[in-house]
This record gives structure tokens, C-alpha cells and sequence, in this order.
């Protein structure tokens, strides 16, 4: 009975890492998007690292970042903050005391957006398998190209790493003039209970600060 069952084990588990395997990486990207869908809100904090030749680069930032639909609140440590309410987006720099506000634009995507980009580059890019990490906690990564269908395209391309419960660890864009940026997820959290001003900017908050409006 004993031998039984660890054959019925066996073949479970080879059933399993088969059908992983088969699996295409346009599926697994398209996976782990209906899986974001599926939180009310999303708590992420991460490292970010900048590495190319312009004046940010080779610097690596501490960060936290709450997602709620359209909306999100970033912080980056010793950088920026940002508050995109929906509609318009604020770029606040405690340094120079100074608010950038934008609209926000639907064709525009960055890697803070998880749910927006990963959409983006399910329509718009090749989608492949890439190379296996395994990783210090022991959890196996693997990781999924992403180019431009359009050659002619100035995006770069992604590289885009995974578990197997589908969820991101590490978002990796690479642009035409080789700056890099990647985005570690350390902790994710979801379906919190959050503060309803947190995506909200106050301008008495800021007295002040310059803030420079479109």
C-alpha cells in the first residue's frame, strides 16, 4: 500500500512539473495578470536599482508602493514620492521643494504600474521563455522575455521573473540606449485596509513647495 501510493505520488508530481512545462510564457504572464486582478489593493515593497551611463544611474533605492486600480502612492527613499489619484499624477521632491502634477496618460506605462504594463505587453510584445534562478529563500524563478513586435519600436524589452505561484519577483526594462531598471519585489501584501486620503494630494500639505502644474 506504502509503495502504491508513493507511485501515485510520483506520478502527480511528474503531471504537475509536465504541465509547467508545456506551459507557454504569453500563459503565464496572462496568469499572473488575472492573478493582480484579483486583489482589491496591492502593498509592495522593493528595491530599485538604476545602472547606465546617465545621472542617475548606478544607484539603488529603497521604496514602497500601494496599488489600488488606477490609482497608486510610491515612495522611493532618499528620491521621490508620487501620487497618481486616477486622473492626475504628482511628483513631489522634498529636496528642491518642488510638485511636478501631469495628467495621467493611458498609453504611457512604467514599471510601477504592474496591472497596466503587464496588459501593454501582452498585446504588444513576443512573449519567451527565458532563464531558470533559483533564488536565497529557495523559491525557483523563471524568468520571461518580453520585445517589441515592432522592430522599429524605442521601448527595449523586458525581462520579467516569476515563481510558481505566479507571482512577480523582479520586473527587469532594458531601453535602446542600455539604461536599466529593475524593480525587486521583497514583501507584497494585499487587500488592506487603507487610509481613503492615501491617494489623494492635499496642497496645504505643501505650502511650501513650488508646485508646477501642466
Amino acid at each position: 500500500m506504502k509503495v502504491k501510493f508513493l507511485l501515485i505520488l510520483f506520478f502527480n508530481i511528474s503531471y504537475l512539473y509536465a504541465q509547467e512545462n508545456i506551459l507557454t510564457a504569453k500563459d503565464a504572464i496572462i496568469k499572473v495578470q488575472k492573478k493582480i486582478s484579483t486583489y482589491t489593493n496591492i502593498k509592495l515593497s522593493f528595491d530599485y536599482t538604476i545602472a547606465g551611463d546617465n545621472d542617475f544611474s548606478n544607484n539603488d533605492f529603497e521604496g514602497i508602493l500601494y496599488i489600488e486600480r488606477k490609482k497608486y502612492f510610491l515612495q522611493i527613499k532618499n528620491f521621490i514620492k508620487q501620487i497618481n489619484d486616477g486622473n492626475l499624477k504628482y511628483t513631489i521632491n522634498d529636496e528642491s521643494k518642488e510638485v511636478m502634477v501631469d495628467s495621467t496618460d493611458e498609453n504611457l506605462v512604467n514599471i510601477f504600474e504592474p496591472q497596466k504594463l503587464l496588459s501593454t505587453l501582452i498585446k504588444d510584445y513576443k512573449i519567451s521563455w527565458d532563464i531558470n534562478q533559483k533564488i536565497f529563500d529557495g523559491r525557483n524563478i523563471r524568468y520571461i522575455n518580453l520585445k517589441p513586435k515592432n522592430s522599429g519600436s524605442v521601448s527595449g524589452y523586458y525581462l520579467i521573473g516569476i515563481d510558481f505561484d505566479y507571482n512577480i519577483y523582479k520586473i527587469i526594462k532594458v531601453d535602446n540606449e542600455n539604461l536599466k531598471s529593475t524593480l525587486k519585489i521583497n514583501a507584497l501584501d494585499y487587500n488592506l485596509k487603507l487610509n481613503k486620503n492615501l491617494f489623494k494630494f492635499s496642497e496645504k500639505d505643501y505650502t511650501d513647495y513650488y508646485i508646477d502644474s501642466f
